[in-house]
């Protein structure tokens, strides 16, 4: 539970960590919400996400939410990486975009601190990325479809609006290869 996790705990479990990805709650951001925003009870659990950043000072933080939030938040979850110390590059990417015949758009977030200074373009080039496999097609309820996903899924109605795997994948290569280069 977010809301009681702590850097202490972690540690106290020998549990060391060097970056966070995640997203919280969007219904009080979608355009299905009722448009609370951060204000929302579910929607506002980023400020424990922020908390537990404050405390663990990961070298890295990768956050996913719906599109909306750019209008109904991002400035506050913005500002709120900045005092903290961190830099920040967004993009609201599509699965679409990897090739799946569906929309599907999420908002991505890529963070770190600013004495690390960020490789810039986390995103570039997201047209010219790998395209999805479509024989990982999953028809679930209603007329969604995903790829990448287990096709047990379908039968319990799990997929709701979930990310397409492939894009997380996608962002967390382009930083592993970022920290290569770094090394080297």
């Amino acid at each position: 539970d977010i809301r009681t996790l702590t850097a202490e705990r972690l540690a106290a479990d020998g549990i060391a960590v060097d970056g966070i990805v995640g997203g919280f709650p969007c219904q009080d951001l979608s355009v299905a919400g009722h448009g609370l925003g951060l204000e929302g009870k579910r929607s506002g659990l980023w400020f424990e996400f922020l908390r537990l950043i404050g405390e663990l000072r990961p070298s890295v933080i990768i956050v996913e939410n719906v599109p909306t939030l750019v209008d109904r938040g991002l400035s506050v979850v913005l500002g709120g990486l900045a005092k903290l110390g961190y830099d920040a590059e967004w993009h609201v990417i599509s699965a679409s975009s990897l090739g799946a015949d569906h929309c599907r758009q999420r908002l991505w977030i890529v963070a770190n601190p600013n004495e690390r200074p960020m490789r810039p373009g986390w995103f570039a080039g997201v047209q010219n990325r790998p395209k999805i496999n479509r024989t990982r097609l999953v028809h679930a309820r209603g007329s969604r479809t995903a790829y990448g996903f287990p096709d047990w899924l379908d039968r319990v109605g799990a997929c709701g609006n979930a990310v397409v795997p492939q894009i997380p994948e996608l962002i967390g290569r382009a930083i592993l290869e970022s920290l290569e280069n770094e090394a080297a």
